[in-house]
């Protein structure tokens, strides 16, 4: 084979293999894998997350302390209307007794079913669970003679209505705690008492004066 001849068949190996090598470097550019994340945008996308995190939590937080307010609230007037009507129905059936007698319950059942005379008499619609505690566990409030003439609740927490009660319940102005907001029943007698017990302190000035017009006019009179 003369040298022409060769060095044909040496280029023709060379431009066949050069030919079978491209689409394998072009194969290998493709699935090169894309180059990872940096490092300061991650950190940022975690700082992100927990700052949105944050701020979701004091938002949780505000909603729930308005809520448990506003609950507070509507238990405080739920425990003043139900007082109210325990109250009322202790005075009706101390006014409603047969035969013009007056006598308190001897539990708040009685109120609900009234056997004094000859048809059941509800005073009240039926027996009312105290809200701030949801339970039907009333202090009973008893007079000297045993009978039931108030409630009150048993829950310690401080009221957060301090003013602005009805005239029923002006004494409640101030209360420190729910147990101090007492619902009694206070017969006309009872409170013929009390008006009672304040007039003493201005009957000696009276007195006085009247002695002291009395002896005027006994020594006008001597003189005479």
């Amino acid at each position: 084979m003369s040298t022409a001849v060769r060095k044909a068949t040496l280029r023709m190996a060379v431009l066949m293999s050069s030919s079978k090598a491209l689409p394998l470097a072009g194969r290998s550019r493709k699935l090169r894998p894309h180059p990872a994340p940096v490092a300061d945008e991650r950190g940022f996308t975690y700082l992100g997350l927990l700052f949105a995190l944050a701020l979701l939590g004091l938002a949780l937080g505000a909603a729930g302390t308005v809520w448990s307010v506003v609950r507070q609230r509507d238990r405080e007037q739920q425990l003043l209307w139900t007082g109210g009507e325990i109250r009322r129905a202790i005075g009706h059936y101390y006014q409603g007794g047969p035969g013009g007698l007056r006598v308190y319950p001897r539990s708040l059942q009685e109120l609900t079913d009234d056997h004094r005379g000859p048809v059941i008499v509800r005073h009240l619609r039926r027996a009312y669970r105290d809200p701030m505690t949801d339970t039907d566990d009333w202090e009973l409030i008893r007079g000297s003679d045993g009978g039931l003439i108030g409630v009150a609740s048993k829950a310690k927490g401080k009221p957060m209505k301090q003013q602005g009660f009805a005239e029923a319940d002006r004494a409640f102005q101030g209360a420190e705690c729910y147990c101090e907001w007492r619902f009694v029943f206070q017969s006309p007698l009872q409170q013929g008492a009390g008006k009672a017990a304040v007039m003493p302190a201005k009957t000696p000035v009276l007195e006085l004066g009247r002695r002291e017009v009395e002896s005027s006019s006994s020594g006008s009179r001597s003189r005479r």
